[in-house]
């Protein structure tokens, strides 16, 4: 295991401990790729498609600065990669995102060509019904 993905695995424990007890998962974008380019362009929609990401919920982007980036945008600019209507863009990583709000959240890499070869995420974030008392990570 390298420096950057022990430094990761540490983050995601400390995250644990501050935060208590709480429903709220901890969501590693990619698992163990983390945000990288993808080996095919379905990767990281085919890595969601497997989980549910709720309000209060967290993404962890496991990427290096300046190689990527992560870029929030909506709908249209996520399907067409491009940052007509951009959100936000954080440069620096690893990054957490914490959802406060249901609905679809796209992100993807705004570096290079990285977003038409695949590194691009569709999240869609639905209201928390009750809470489980878990308190884990989501690889």
């Amino acid at each position: 295991m390298n420096k950057f993905q022990l430094s990761l695995l540490l983050l995601v424990a400390i995250c644990n401990l501050m935060t208590g007890r709480t429903s709220a998962m901890y969501h590693i974008v990619g698992a163990k790729l983390g945000w990288n380019i993808p080996p095919n362009k379905t990767y990281y929609q085919d890595w969601a498609k497997s989980r549910v990401f709720s309000v209060e919920d967290k993404l962890l982007f496991a990427f290096r600065s300046p190689l990527h980036n992560v870029v929030e945008v909506g709908k249209d600019d996520f399907d067409e990669c491009k940052q007509e209507n951009l959100i936000y863009t954080y440069s620096s990583g690893p990054l957490i995102v914490n959802f406060t709000m249901p609905g679809d959240h796209y992100y993807y890499s705004g570096v290079g060509i990285q977003c038409e070869l695949g590194q691009k995420l569709h999240v869609p974030v639905v209201s928390r019904k009750g809470s489980s008392g878990r308190n884990s990570k989501t690889l």
